[in-house]
């Protein structure tokens, strides 16, 4: 007799939704390749804007970046495993679930890709407009999201 969801061997042991042929992290990485380019392009004059017109760009990147680090407590509770049970499977449900949160293609390493691709974006941003002291800013920030990144990574595969 069935006891619910919990019972039968239907866990997926690869992730689903496309994450596993790229999707959400694939989009980032594009995102960051083509911030990269942007940056490029911004140190050759190649790509140029008044700080007016990127103003509300960089805003907005701010404004995510802002709502990434809120989002920070949050991450260190999806780093745990759920608390569903000592059944054999219940445990390898909950391992499912954490790696969802934190495994390679989780929520947490996305959002922390995602954070170093704004920041990447904002530097490109500012030194399109020739903002160079915000730039710097930026650069240094970005510097602080890949260690950030790093660090997360380590954190949540130990």
């Amino acid at each position: 007799m069935s006891d619910g969801v919990f019972d039968n061997d239907s866990v997926p042991s690869e992730p689903v939704g496309g994450a596993g042929d790229g999707g959400f992290m694939a989009g980032i990485g594009k995102m960051r390749d083509s911030a990269d380019r942007m940056i490029e392009s911004a140190k050759t004059g190649g790509f140029r804007s008044s700080p007016e017109g990127v103003k509300p760009l960089i805003d907005a990147c701010s404004r995510m970046i802002d709502r990434i680090e809120e989002l920070r407590a949050i991450f260190s509770r999806l780093a745990q495993d759920p608390k569903l049970g000592s059944s054999p499977y219940a445990l390898r449900v909950a391992k499912h679930d954490r790696q969802s949160a934190d495994g390679p293609q989780g929520a947490v390493p996305q959002l922390l890709a995602l954070r170093e691709t704004l920041v990447a974006l904002t530097e490109a941003l500012y030194r399109a407009s020739s903002q160079y002291a915000e730039a710097d800013e930026a650069a240094t920030m970005r510097g602080s999201a890949r260690n950030d990144l790093m660090t997360a990574r380590q954190g949540f595969s130990s």
